[in-house]
């Protein structure tokens, strides 16, 4: 294992010990999606959440007695998780989006949260692949990444090999236009705006929207115009599977 490897596992386990809030607000809006969509179903829906995070989405969606299976590149994750919540190993597993090691045609649902900006071209495409490979028909992806940001603010060299890299591993940057283009080459998209992603209390709210006031005038005319402080702006989307 590397030293960027080492960081991530490290990171991802830290995320599964303290809760890591700060996605909240993105999860429950992919958790309140999959409840609406359900309802459909003769059943509750298979879940496949690809990137575990902190263990926030498997935790919810069994307290609703979906049936939720995991991948994650984290073995260590992987093992703290399926521990926690006792879910076996069938359901649970380490490894890659370029190869999902569960069935064909298994999930009503695969969720993508925070995940696509991390993938280079290459596995990216072969992971939508694979994820279209594992869902029903009519089956939906559903996900979020974060909105217009720009990755040379957070990128700094290495002091061990003096590679540049992220802070956070992000190696992409979307807007809803090029997401769309992206997943349209697999999928029916459904759903692709942009939403404030991040979990604030209401002092951060009303800071938000005051810093943001003079901006929501200026995009009456220029609607494109982002402010710096807008980066923990998200895309939320979905994608069905059309055969």
């Amino acid at each position: 294992m590397g030293i960027h490897d080492e960081f991530w596992d490290k990171k991802q386990i830290k995320r599964l010990a303290g809760g890591y809030v700060a996605n909240k607000k993105r999860h429950d809006q992919i958790i309140s999606y999959i409840n609406k969509s359900s309802k459909h179903l003769p059943r509750k829906g298979a879940v496949l959440n690809i990137g575990i995070g902190n263990g926030n989405i498997e935790e919810i969606l069994l307290s609703k007695n979906y049936v939720v299976c995991s991948l994650d590149p984290s073995w260590n994750a992987v093992t703290i998780l399926s521990e926690k919540l006792g879910l076996s190993n069938d359901l649970i597993k380490a490894g890659s989006v370029e190869k999902i090691p569960f069935d064909s045609d298994s999930f009503d649902f695969v969720v993508m949260s925070e995940v696509i900006e991390h993938l280079e071209d290459g596995v990216l495409h072969n992971g939508l692949k694979e994820v279209r490979r594992v869902l029903k028909s009519d089956g939906v992806l559903v996900g979020t990444v974060p909105c217009n940001e720009d990755l040379s603010r957070e990128t700094f060299s290495c002091p061990v090999c003096q590679q540049s890299f992220h802070r956070v591993g992000h190696v992409k940057s979307y807007i809803p236009e090029t997401l769309r283009e992206l997943l349209s080459s697999y999928f029916k998209v459904e759903k692709c705006h942009r939403f404030l992603g991040m979990h604030l209390n209401w002092k951060g709210y009303l800071q938000h929207q005051w810093n943001d006031l003079p901006f929501k005038i200026i995009r009456l005319f220029k609607p494109n115009v982002r402010a710096l402080h807008q980066r923990e702006f998200s895309i939320f989307f979905t994608s069905r599977k059309i055969m």
